[in-house]
């Protein structure tokens, strides 16, 4: 339920506690860079940070991870409030219930399935009758997936059950029917007691990538259709278990796609709105912007509510709003492994919270890359063991020690500190955040009433995680550190750069002895952290470390500085570094290719390590010249997809056929090769793309400044422009075209490479062919 409040709300809290805090009469405090202000009579807002901090389960997650005893404990601890299957994109994929269609094993190959059990239409005949494991499709023509997960429908709901959360379902509303969400509502609530409440139709079917976004006739799903397709699917839901909660359209991110239409159109079937967020841009560097893209929250949340004012004034208080995805960013580079993410995620939560957001669910528990992953755990694959990542100590620090009441403050001074203030039955929370990634900041609580106020202060910051880029996992990752804050006159509170501080002011004097300072290692020991092998044309980041890799713990003591040499063909940013919570980074430029040893030294201690910079060569391969048939080339269009044989002589190209379309969002693709070839290529070494452009020269559009983009798509940076040709540069004549990545953070993400796209982009309509021909990728050999 929807939550508001007015204005003023009388405090409940004992007399002693509003004297404490009097927010009438202040100390003064001298050299702060902030000071933050409370009113303890105005609750401005109510919120379970439970609810705000739940997350997703993917059926592509490894059971003997989702098994392991460890990982179990940390999500108990975390105690999120609910938890989204079946898993994002395959909730529009996954028929829920394989009875009937699979025969024998429950494995992955075609011969375990009764092909007789699909229909005309695509759609797959199951038995409900009985239980088996699902099974994913990977083709509006129905076709099964050869992959189906690792992880079943009945699996995924005993151990949420077993964890005391709740669960949360997206039904299959992509390739799927009412009837196969209502079956599931059957045997999760009557059958077997799950108790689901909350049940979302469909996944991002505002994006082409979501199986059922094409629909037969070809055109593209809006925001009508599905909201005309969500009431069929509550009618039938709705009459197994009238009690459930439905939602939608959960769009791709805060452009809203669907949602006012589903608003208007839904009617009483609609429940809650449910949204998904990524909102830290590919190309955003600086950690001040990527922190600002928080605010974009604010701006779609009161779209939502005006929109609720609107078409359903008499419902404000009963339909909930939820993100159930959200992330900082959609690509999984290291912003979603290092310590930004823990920050970023204390600070969105704080902000859905102060918006009056009723539930939201992390994307996600296990899904990883090499370079970090939306996950909130690390997974290593050799051991299947987890540890936790930044992401998952800003989650529970919110839920164990962050209250259900928000509070009226005031923040003023320094800009990098975000705060947040709740109250709870056995005291006041305060979160401060410090967002600058070099300055401490030191803030004055406006604090009048006892002398002496006892209270905890948790710091999670540099000194509790860091996560290796080379060695691509956590070195630590511990719960923040607890230490004793007493205030007197003057109480300030000064905050670690990079850091989430919480502070816990109890009313009365009792529950203040728990205390973990923080942990040092023992012992010292010196590393490098850098890779192997490289290009010789990348400059390369390293660091050098103080530590016990044994015991994962940094080493906090002080020692010499550290003095740092290079044999070999490259220069050192510095030749010297003091570490900073037990690491330090620097910065190695080749010159040439070859071997080079870097050697860092303090006192006694040291450490080398060799790298071998190899030299690269680039070189093109065509690996579509079109002359095959058209169902070979992996290819679909927005318009009409043809091969066309008069252009070239004695040869095909492919041919996108415009008649009058004005390109829009979701209807501008002239070609879009997905799945790439993968069995057939590695990727892992590729820069770029060549081909050959051409517009049929009688070509008609009157926008001089139309064009055509370029665009791969990785599983690590899922938007990644590469190229743009101007429409008008290609009319009549064929261009060749290079188009080549060349951030260091793309070359990563070309390993995880499965789409290419070429945008069409104009203002105006356009009749007419564009061509194709000749197209492959670059590779830079010698790696």
């Amino acid at each position: 339920m929807a939550y508001h409040l007015p204005q003023y709300i009388k405090s409940t809290m004992p007399i002693a506690i509003v004297a404490l805090l009097n927010v009438n009469c202040y100390a003064t405090v001298d050299s702060v860079d902030a000071t933050l202000s409370i009113d303890l009579d105005r609750v401005v807002q109510i919120a379970d940070p439970h609810r705000l901090s739940g997350t997703n389960l993917s059926l592509w997650s490894r059971l003997p991870i989702i098994e392991n005893v460890n990982f179990q404990e940390a999500i108990r601890d975390w105690h999120p409030g609910s938890i989204r299957i079946p898993g994002g994109s395959w909730s529009n994929e996954y028929y829920w219930n394989g009875n009937g269609v699979r025969i024998g094993n429950n494995d992955h190959n075609i011969e375990n399935f009764d092909l007789s059990k699909q229909e005309a239409d695509g759609s797959w005949k199951v038995d409900y009758s009985g239980y088996k494991k699902g099974f994913r499709l990977h083709s509006e023509e129905g076709q099964l997936s050869d992959y189906h997960g690792d992880l079943d429908v009945k699996t995924q709901h005993e151990w949420i059950n077993s964890l005391n959360t709740e669960a949360m379902v997206t039904v299959n509303a992509g390739s799927g029917t009412p009837a196969l969400a209502a079956e599931w509502v059957k045997w999760a609530n009557q059958t077997h007691g799950y108790s689901v409440r909350y049940w979302e139709v469909g996944n991002e079917l505002n994006g082409d990538w979501e199986l059922g976004h094409r629909l037969p006739d070809g055109s593209s799903m809006d925001g009508k259709i599905y909201a005309h397709r969500f009431t069929e699917f509550a009618k039938a839901m709705h009459a197994i278990d009238p009690n459930i909660h439905l939602g939608g359209p959960a769009c791709s991110d805060l452009s809203l796609s669907f949602v006012e239409e589903l608003i208007r159109d839904g009617g009483e079937a609609v429940d809650f709105i449910s949204i998904h967020a990524y909102p830290v841009g590919v190309n955003t560097r600086q950690s001040e912007n990527k922190f600002a893209a928080v605010s974009d929250l604010r701006k779609a949340i009161k779209r939502v509510k005006d929109w609720i004012s609107k078409y359903q004034p008499q419902r404000v208080e009963e339909i909930e709003i939820g993100i159930s995805e959200w992330n900082i960013k959609v690509n999984e580079d290291r912003d979603t492994a290092e310590l930004i993410s823990a920050l970023w995620s204390a600070l969105w939560i704080g902000v859905m919270f102060e918006e009056g957001v009723d539930f939201a669910n992390q994307w996600d528990l296990t899904t990883y890359t090499e370079r970090g992953g939306h996950s909130a755990f690390h997974v290593d694959e050799d051991n299947m063991s987890v540890l936790p990542k930044s992401q998952y100590w800003a989650l529970w620090m919110w839920t164990n020690l962050m209250g259900r009441e928000m509070l009226k403050s005031d923040l003023s001074g320094m800009k990098s500190v975000r705060s947040f203030v709740t109250r709870s039955d056995t005291g006041l929370q305060i979160m401060l955040i410090n967002t600058s990634e070099t300055e401490e900041a030191t803030i004055a609580l406006k604090i009048k009433g006892a002398r002496e106020v006892e209270g905890q202060l948790h710091t999670f910051s540099g000194a509790e995680y860091f996560w290796d880029i080379h060695a691509r996992k956590p070195l630590w990752s511990r719960p923040p550190t607890v230490r004793k804050i007493t205030f007197n006159d003057s109480p300030k509170i000064t905050l670690p750069k990079f850091s989430i501080n919480v502070l816990e002011l109890p009313w009365t004097k009792q529950g203040t002895s728990r205390q973990t300072p923080t942990t040092s290692a023992a012992k010292l020991s010196l590393q490098l952290s850098l890779p192997d092998r490289v290009p010789a044309d990348r400059a390369i980041e390293a660091w050098v470390i103080a530590s016990d890799p044994t015991a994962q713990l940094p080493y906090l003591q002080s020692i010499d500085t550290i003095q740092l040499s290079i044999d070999g063909p490259a220069i050192l940013s510095q030749a010297s570094l003091k570490l900073d919570n037990a690491v330090a980074d620097f910065t190695v430029t080749p010159k040439a290719a070859g071997k080079l040893t870097i050697h860092a030294r303090s006192g006694k201690h040291s450490a080398s390590h060799s790298i071998e910079l190899v030299a690269i060569e680039e070189r093109a391969y065509t690996n579509w010249t079109f002359d095959n048939p058209i169902s070979e080339w992996q290819t679909k269009s927005t318009f009409e997809l043809g091969s066309e044989s008069s252009i070239k002589p004695n040869q095909y190209v492919a041919a996108a056929r415009l008649n009058g379309e004005t390109p829009k969002r979701d209807a501008d693709l002239l070609f879009h090769f997905e799945p790439l070839p993968r069995e057939k290529l590695s990727f892992a070494n590729a820069n770029g793309v060549t081909g050959q452009l051409r517009a049929a020269h009688n070509l008609k559009c009157t926008d001089p400044k139309a064009r055509i983009n370029i665009i791969l798509q990785s599983d690590a940076n899922h938007w990644m422009p590469i190229g743009s040709i101007k429409l008008s540069d290609i009319i009549g004549e064929w261009e060749p075209f290079t188009a080549k990545v060349s951030k260091p953070e793309e070359l990563d993400a070309m390993a995880k490479l499965y789409g290419l796209r070429f945008q069409i982009q104009s203002q105006a309509p356009i009749n007419g062919d564009i061509y194709l021909d000749d197209l492959g990728f670059i590779f830079r050999t010698g790696l």
